[in-house]
This record gives structure tokens, sequence and C-alpha cells, in this order.
């Protein structure tokens, strides 16, 4: 008679684990779908804002698999004052506000054109100019624009049309999604020997 009910304690034992690990294994899943869910909520919101900076949505993607989403996102500004028609070499004025203090780079680039964060595509790097943003993360400097930049050895007019390029700042190496400002050059220049961007 003891024997049987110790065979009955160990086998509702048994059953105590069994239903604990059924548990266990639910719960498992749960988590991990809800990880799958976060993860794929952050990768709509990175396209979202992909769409919205003229950013390709794989390079989105990519910033969002590192936990990172385009710099705009986090309030990052950027803009140029000129007398509203830009001429090759002239000086312009930049201001943004949102930046960490520290090293910031302007460069010039095609507009829309695919930013990555570990290169210049889609940028002249002989344009690249380093300045710097104090502790109330406000980025004000000078910068002398050019008219012909030089991407992938192919040189383009950036006074080919309206905004055909545009000044990008960002901390150095982190090109993807940063700030940028369309430039607007003088209508009517002379030719030069550059293809419109796009073109």
């Amino acid at each position: 008679m003891s024997g049987r009910a110790v065979g009955g304690a160990a086998g509702a034992g048994c059953g105590v684990f069994s239903l604990l690990g059924v548990l266990l294994a639910v719960g498992l899943t749960v988590w991990l779908a809800s990880q799958a869910t976060s993860s794929s909520d952050v990768q709509d919101e990175a396209a979202d804002q992909a769409a919205e900076l003229g950013m390709r949505p794989e390079d989105a993607a990519a910033l969002a698999a590192d936990g990172r989403l385009p710099t705009e996102a986090a309030g990052t500004t950027v803009s140029v004052t000129d007398d509203g028609g830009l001429d090759d070499g002239e000086s312009v004025f930049v201001d943004g506000a949102g930046f960490a203090p520290g090293p910031v780079d302007l460069v010039m680039c095609l507009t829309g054109e695919a930013r990555l964060a570990d290169g210049l595509a889609g940028c002249d790097p002989d344009t690249s100019m380093p300045t710097e943003v104090g502790p109330d993360g406000v980025l004000d400097a000078g910068y002398q624009v050019r008219r012909v930049i030089t991407v992938a050895d192919v040189a383009y007019d950036c006074a080919a049309s309206r905004g055909a390029c545009e000044l990008v700042a960002s901390p150095p190496g982190e090109l993807a999604g940063a700030p940028s400002a369309a430039l607007a050059f003088t209508e009517g220049l002379p030719a030069v020997d550059a293809i419109a961007p796009g073109g």
C-alpha cells in the first residue's frame, strides 16, 4: 500500500515538472514573439523615416539593426543661409541644432543619394570640412560651396537644378540619416563640363 502512495506521489511530481516545462515553453515563445514584434516596429519606423529623409529602405534597416534611427528623428536640424542663388566658391552660413557636442563634418552630397555610415556614398569627400559643436548642441559655421562635385569619379553640376545637391552635417563616420540642407545655385550659369545629377 505504501508503495502505491510513493508511486502516486512520484507521478504527481512528474506531472508538476511537465506542467512547469509547458509553462516555461509558452512563456519563452511569447517573449520571443514580443522581441520580434519590437524589432519589426523599429524597422518599420526606420523605413518610414527613410522615406521622409530620401534614404533607401535598406540603409535605414541597417541603422535600425544597429539600434539607431536617422538622426533627424532625434530633432537634429541644419540649414544654409544664402541670398537666394549660390555661385561657385560662395561662402554660406550654416546653422543647426540638436547635435551632440563634439566634432561635426560638413560635406556636399547628391540630394537623395544613399549615405552609408561607413563611407561617403553619394558625397564628395574633397568638399568635407570639419567643425565643432559646443555644449549647447548648436552648429554655427561658414562653408564654401562648390558648383561641381565629384562622386565615384563622376563630375556633377549642382547648378543643373535647384536642390540637386545638399550640404550634410554629421558626426565623423555617421553620414547615414544625417541632417542636410538643399543648395540652390543661381539659375542660368554658364555650362560646365559636368553632368546633371540623376542624368
